[in-house]
């Protein structure tokens, strides 16, 4: 297994913490050679700390009385963390591209999903700003809604938490227009039925799920979202006077940033996003490039405008950073995952792995693509 970053540990450390503390934490499974970086290894359960010194002797009472009083702090610290909502747990991995940010990502989500958490991830959220699925106004809310999407991502969800929304039942009635008011007490699987059942009905309920979620401690919840800062770029959808639609005017972005922003929370939980620099029309925007202390991709001067919607969006966001290259042990125990799954056409040996690490400079993606995927080319 590959040793874990820094940025890593610090992500497996606030996870962990949202998580129940009584709850060993089971292995979670691996991800095939073709995923680069087996960042976020589930982390040994946590040993449940003693309220006093009990069992102790009174000289060791008296000579210990220090270890025992930062013991208490340190047990309060951390039962204060397994309350807190995710508003406090609002996390960006950023990094060089090709680096694993999306990897890492992936590893988190599979991290909670095999702890019993609910999990949302949004894998490529460039869709929902560069006009691809259809949208209309909504006088009632003031945005464009995006029903298409929101039925899929309803779709996804249920299909992944289904068990675990079964268990979890509505705290208020939901209203819905034209159509009869779910009452209190049905459970979430089956609001979540109901907007898959009338495709018009899912932005509204999709709403109404999230919501929910958020005023259950049952389980945590981690929403994860690639593609993190196409959400604060202005998008491709048009309004009425051909003028491009700004994100917290579609009812998914718009969802998306209130999360993001602490505006809305789970109880229980975290938001982790992930930076991408793959798509150059959405690139890095001034806003969350300040927010979080990266250098800006345009102009940044006092003269620069800057939006205070987005700032207010993306103000409290914390950077996680992701190493721009992997180690040689990091890169060679990947080498080795190839090796034992003889996905190498050619004989693996030490001259042929640090040609490809060379040729990338440690770049993970790079390695992969780059360096051991073009063995297998004629």
């Amino acid at each position: 297994m590959l040793s874990l970053s820094r940025s890593c540990r610090r992500v497996s450390r606030v996870l962990f913490s949202a998580s129940d503390p009584h709850v060993a934490s089971p292995a979670v499974p691996t991800l095939n050679a073709l995923h680069v970086r087996n960042y976020a290894k589930a982390r040994p359960g946590a040993t449940k700390l003693k309220s006093g010194p009990q069992g102790f002797s009174k000289g060791q009472k008296k000579s210990n009385g220090r270890d025992f009083e930062d013991s208490e702090q340190a047990a309060a610290a951390k039962r204060k963390r397994y309350t807190e909502g995710s508003a406090n747990h609002r996390m960006v991995l950023t990094g060089a591209p090709g680096c694993g940010k999306s990897v890492l990502l992936l590893q988190a989500l599979q991290y909670c999903h095999a702890r019993d958490w609910i999990v949302l991830y949004f894998p490529r959220t460039v869709n929902l700003v560069n006009s691809t699925t259809t949208y209309a106004y909504d006088p009632r809310t003031r945005t464009y809604v995006q029903p298409v999407f929101a039925f899929e991502t309803l779709q996804r969800f249920l299909t992944v938490n289904g068990p675990r929304l079964e268990q979890l039942h509505t705290k208020v009635d939901v209203e819905l227009e034209r159509r009869a008011t779910v009452p209190t007490g049905t459970t979430l699987a089956e609001l979540v039925r109901v907007g898959i059942k009338e495709q018009a009905l899912a932005p509204t309920i999709l709403t109404a799920v999230l919501a929910e979620l958020g005023k259950q401690t049952s389980f945590p919840v981690l929403l994860a979202i690639d593609d993190f800062q196409t959400i604060y770029c202005k998008t491709m959808y048009r309004d009425p006077h051909f003028s491009r639609i700004q994100p917290y005017h579609l009812s998914m972005p718009r969802l998306l940033l209130e999360y993001a922003s602490g505006q809305k929370q789970f109880a229980r939980g975290a938001v982790l996003g992930a930076l991408s620099g793959t798509n150059t029309t959405f690139r890095l925007p001034l806003e969350l490039a300040e927010a979080l202390g990266l250098p800006p991709t345009s102009y940044s001067g006092p003269y620069a405008k800057r939006s205070p919607e987005l700032q207010g969006y993306a103000e409290g966001l914390s950077r996680v950073t992701v190493p721009d290259a992997l180690t040689v042990s990091e890169a060679a125990e990947l080498f080795d995952v190839w090796r034992r799954d003889r996905a190498l056409s050619a004989v693996p040996n030490d001259e042929m792995f640090l040609a490809k690490y060379s040729e990338s400079s440690g770049n993970a993606r790079d390695f992969v693509w780059k360096g051991l995927l073009s063995t297998l080319s004629l």
